[in-house]
């Protein structure tokens, strides 16, 4: 092989849906130095403690030295000597990737969400929460406002909503409560499908379906039933939720 080793095992985890993301390495040498005290500073620390355990570096020399490497073999003399001529690795990659791709992604690989969409539903999110639960009198009312002009006083009968009510009906009733409800509900149902197709990894599905909604609970969606299945509970429950606010007497499953 005369790539990079490390590169190697890198197209293999793209090929798989991983993320490959550039990253600034410290030079080895930083490491040599930081160990070179560090490994007689935690020694004559821990021997002037009395220490049972000794403190243990957060580098050490040796691992410090592995920078250095980049775990490739050179065959420049064998090609030269014997007219060694190596087997394309390409073959190798794809082969690998396929069998991986189909053996082990499924059971140890969450699907990739792109940025934006974890920076929409984050600041969605975030923007909810702060208008349902903030003291308008303190924060000002212009959030409030801006989002009530803008937004829901051109649905017919909400532009005469005092800013109190327009907080404790729209706000908490028909928006804050039917997200988080919807977001409980599709980490539940992401648990489920991805503990039911074999993944080892259920419980991060769970946590992310949680954050992001349906952004990531759409890669474990294999068929229209599914479809069916999540765009029914939906409606239930945020209609669940509206009916509440709409008549408290009314009690819904």
């Amino acid at each position: 092989v005369e790539t990079n080793t490390l590169d190697f095992f890198g197209d293999l985890a793209v090929s798989m849906g991983q993320l490959r993301c550039q990253v600034f390495m410290i030079p080895s040498w930083f490491w040599c130095i930081f160990a070179t005290f560090g490994e007689p500073i935690c020694y004559h620390l821990s021997k002037f403690l009395g220490l049972e355990r000794p403190l243990m570096p957060l580098v050490t020399m040796s691992m410090g030295l592995k920078g250095k490497y980049h775990f490739t073999l050179n065959i420049g003399k064998a090609r030269e000597e014997l007219d060694y001529v190596p087997l394309d690795v390409q073959v190798l990659k794809d082969e690998t990737a396929a069998y991986l791709k189909q053996n082990w992604a499924p059971r140890h690989l969450v699907h990739h969400v792109p940025l934006f969409f974890w920076v929409a539903a984050i600041v969605f999110m975030a923007l909810v929460t702060f208008l349902t639960f903030a003291d308008p009198t303190f924060w000002g009312q212009g959030p409030w406002r801006l989002t009530k002009k803008h937004i829901f006083d051109h649905i017919p009968g909400l532009g005469l909503l005092s800013l109190a009510r327009y907080q404790d009906f729209i706000l908490w009733h028909c928006v804050y409560m039917p997200m988080l409800s919807v977001h409980l509900m599709f980490a539940v149902l992401a648990c489920y499908l991805a503990k039911q197709a074999g993944s080892n990894l259920w419980g991060l599905w769970g946590v992310r379906t949680l954050l992001l909604g349906f952004f990531q609970l759409r890669y474990l969606l294999q068929s229209w039933a599914h479809m069916v299945l999540v765009v029914s509970m939906t409606v239930v429950v945020v209609g669940n939720c509206i009916t509440r606010a709409l008549y408290p007497d009314i009690y819904l499953v």
